[in-house]
């Protein structure tokens, strides 16, 4: 992923971000707003487009980031057993996450490696977040029960003989 940023020089603002060359995906870092930070992730994203559109950016910075624990990478020389998630930083730049089997072709291209754990990203995945009072509209009414139309009666058939058996031969 290559860093980036869109500025706002008038404004103060900056929107500071990662783009993957591969895929396009952007990852939101930071707002800062007169070198103050704002807002991370996608709020920070939000923000800067409601400020593109006319709008101001929350007044007040939040707080400093929690304290992340250091990852120890692992040295290509010990390959990883198993089939858990690893996530690999390449000697060119960049990192990425994939089950081991996928790197047995590329490890010459893999600078240090460590496991990967998805977990809390993946319970955090199950939460949805509530609709803004401002959007919420209020609650669903059932849809009225439909009538059932009356079948008209099949109309009059000829009469005919039922039962009669036929022979070609």
């Amino acid at each position: 992923m290559a860093d980036a940023s869109a500025k706002r020089s008038k404004a103060g603002v900056e929107l500071s971000y990662r783009v993957c060359a591969t895929c396009g995906r952007n990852e939101y870092v930071a707002l800062l707003v007169h070198d103050q930070i704002v807002a991370r992730g996608v709020d920070a994203q939000r923000q800067f487009l409601a400020m593109e559109e006319g709008g101001k950016p929350a007044p007040e910075p939040l707080p400093a980031p929690a304290v992340v624990e250091p990852v120890e990478w692992m040295p290509v020389s010990t390959r990883p057993s198993g089939a858990g998630l690893v996530r690999v930083r390449f000697i060119t730049g960049g990192y990425f996450v994939e089950r081991p089997s996928y790197f047995d072709e590329r490890w010459d291209l893999i600078e240090a490696w460590h496991p990967y754990d998805n977990g809390p990203a993946l319970a955090a995945s199950f939460i949805t977040p509530p609709i803004p009072a401002a959007l919420r509209v209020g609650e669903p009414t059932p849809e009225p029960k439909r009538q059932a139309r009356p079948i008209p009666p099949p109309p009059p058939q000829p009469d005919v003989q039922r039962g009669m058996t036929l022979s070609l031969f």
